[in-house]
């Protein structure tokens, strides 16, 4: 999911249900804006973050990683992608 988990009414459900439809040896792979990200420290409120959802917007790591433990999923490994700039 790219930039899809922040926008979800109900991100429990939606994990829950990935984790349904996945096999025992699927993965999921979670893209959302890093509300601690270098852009969101320089742009603040002219960062392009979720505009869609309600306050607070955005996700932090460690909640994020607690839904999807609690929807089921094992060997859940967090980190920040990179930009990359050219």
């Amino acid at each position: 999911m790219s930039h899809v988990i922040e926008d979800v009414p109900d991100p429990n459900a939606l994990l829950g249900e990935c984790r349904r439809i996945l096999t025992d040896d699927g993965q999921l792979t979670v893209l959302t804006p890093n509300i601690r990200s270098w852009g969101h420290a320089m742009l603040r409120e002219r960062w392009l973050g979720p505009r869609s959802a309600p306050p607070p917007r955005g996700l932090l790591a460690a909640a994020l990683v607690r839904a999807v433990q609690s929807a089921g999923f094992a060997n859940v490994e967090c980190a920040p992608r990179r930009a990359r700039l050219r």
